[in-house]
């Protein structure tokens, strides 16, 4: 072999083993188990989550983003850069107030693993209710004329055995207010919420919220929709809002 082709053969060897360190150089983002079952809570808690995080790589493990797929659920690292060797966590705390039986929601972790760059977080259980709506889990009003007032009842069964009561009910909107509702059980085990709803003067759809909040450990709340169509002619409008 002369000269020219030992130096090729050396210059091929040399960029190989410089590929080769290049690749093992790459931060490895490595978690325990990208899935969190949160089992089964009870309405309106808070849960916390974490998923525990590795950088099984031979350089710094960056994370750049830590994103939660819904406004319930608040996400973020312990910290943005890892070692090789070492971990960090991915911390979230699920509120459940809304939500009742199945629910799964994700978190996207972003980082500079060439491999993983973005990996799925998916968090899973079933919210227990507090109290079960009748007669549906949401008020609609329908069609409605500007100022128009209207008092709906909405009766809650309770669906847990834990005993309490009623401090009061909120309103997000401030469309919709309780007009009376009882504090304690009726002798039917259940509670009366009395709703009322004046239509503004502004033709359209609107939306309310209303929070049941609780007695109970951390004030749970329970929380149902109130929305209708505010029309100038009640009788040639069109059909009902959808939720």
């Amino acid at each position: 072999m002369n000269r020219h082709s030992t130096t090729i053969v050396s210059l091929i060897a040399v960029l190989s083993l410089l590929a080769a360190f290049s690749a093992s150089a790459d931060p490895i983002a490595q978690f325990d188990s990208t899935t969190f079952d949160f089992g089964k809570p009870m309405e309106g808690e808070k849960v916390k989550i974490v998923f525990n995080l590795k950088n099984a790589g031979d350089s710094e493990l960056e994370i750049t983003k830590v994103h939660a797929g819904c406004g319930c659920t608040e996400a973020k690292a312990t910290q943005n850069r890892i070692l090789p060797g070492e971990s960090a966590a991915v911390e979230a705390v699920f509120n459940t107030s809304g939500y009742r039986n199945e629910v799964s929601k994700t978190i996207t972790v972003t980082t500079n693993d060439p491999a993983h760059q973005s990996v799925v977080l998916t968090i899973r259980g079933n919210v227990t209710p507090i109290a079960e709506l009748k007669p549906q889990s949401y008020i609609n009003l329908g069609d409605m004329k500007p100022g128009d007032e209207i008092i709906s009842e909405i009766i809650l069964m309770p669906k847990i055995e834990k005993r309490f009561k009623i401090l009061r009910v909120d309103s997000s909107a401030k469309i919709a207010s309780a007009v009376y509702f009882d504090k304690r059980k009726n002798r039917e085990g259940n509670y009366v919420l009395k709703i009322k709803v004046v239509a503004h003067s502004v033709a359209g759809r609107f939306y309310d919220q209303l929070s049941v909040v609780t007695d109970l450990p951390g004030n749970p709340v329970i929380r149902f929709p109130v929305y209708g169509n505010v029309v100038n002619d009640a009788v040639n409008a069109g059909g009902p809002p959808q939720p």
